[in-house]
């Protein structure tokens, strides 16, 4: 077992997960971004609301128009409960276009890699956090999925490691709030809670999507839009999230906020 844990590939119509030495290098998505990516928890029995992470990355195969009748899920959830033999583990499911070409693509058929590796819980706190300021990002058809072209993502966390933080917030070319280096983040002022519209460019997180899914079924309403970095300096309490839980941010830039956890993220995620 590599760095990487388990890495398994699947080719085409291929009936059989391999190891991953088998794949084709260079490929398109190595050379173009051309594809997507899952990631998930397998919590001992079953991979969390994987028909959440199933139907993002179908949305995103018709965005990009691979064949998405090529997934098979219930293989892919039979290899993963296989493999991973009862303990919890942090699953990357990619997928991206076969053959090669230039920029045009010749296919419409895909590859894919499943990478099985030890699950690492969010941290409860994040201790300080940080605007981005070298990367600004955009709305389009496809930011809202979890492309493998994170090129924006890699220079925010590279600028956090710089700033010595546990945080990156990253804005839109306005400058208002997007999301986190690796997660969606929401904020509470007054009884308010406020997220980002994705069109200031961030990903529609799974995560985000089981909290606004929570929080309506508690009758609390979110206020969701396009809001200034003073918005969110202004805030009580800051959090962010992901498929690997929630966390606290306790300062962001000379800001200190309330740590104490909401009574409604006990237990959530």
């Amino acid at each position: 077992m590599s760095d990487f844990g388990t890495v398994l590939f699947k080719s085409g119509q291929s009936s059989e997960w391999l190891p991953n030495s088998s794949g084709l290098y260079p490929n398109r998505g190595m050379y173009f971004g051309d594809g997507l990516f899952e990631t998930m928890v397998y919590d001992g029995q079953d991979i969390r609301f994987f028909e959440y992470h199933l139907e993002r990355i179908r949305e995103g195969c018709q965005v990009l128009g691979l064949d998405e009748g090529q997934l098979d899920p219930r293989q892919l959830q039979e290899v993963v409960i296989k493999r991973s033999k009862q303990t919890q583990k942090r699953i990357r499911w990619t997928v991206y276009r076969s053959g090669m070409g230039r920029y045009t693509p010749a296919t419409d058929q895909l590859e894919q890699v499943l990478q099985i590796a030890p699950f690492v819980p969010a941290p409860q706190l994040k201790e300080n956090a940080v605007f981005c300021s070298a990367v600004h990002l955009a709305y389009s058809s496809f930011s809202k999925l979890k492309t493998i072209s994170a090129l924006p993502y890699v220079l925010a966390g590279k600028e956090k490691l710089e700033q010595k933080a546990d945080e990156i917030i990253l804005c839109d070319s306005a400058g208002n709030i997007a999301e986190a280096g690796a997660s969606n983040i929401f904020w509470i002022t007054g009884k308010q809670v406020f997220t980002p519209a994705l069109e200031a460019g961030g990903i529609a997180g799974v995560s985000r999507r089981l909290i606004l899914e929570h929080l309506a079924k508690l009758g609390v309403n979110v206020q969701i839009g396009l809001f200034p970095k003073e918005t969110l300096l202004q805030a009580d309490q800051v959090f962010t999230s992901n498929v690997t839980g929630i966390s606290m941010v306790k300062r962001l830039e000379d800001v200190e906020f309330d740590c104490e956890r909401p009574d409604f993220l006990t237990n959530l995620l």
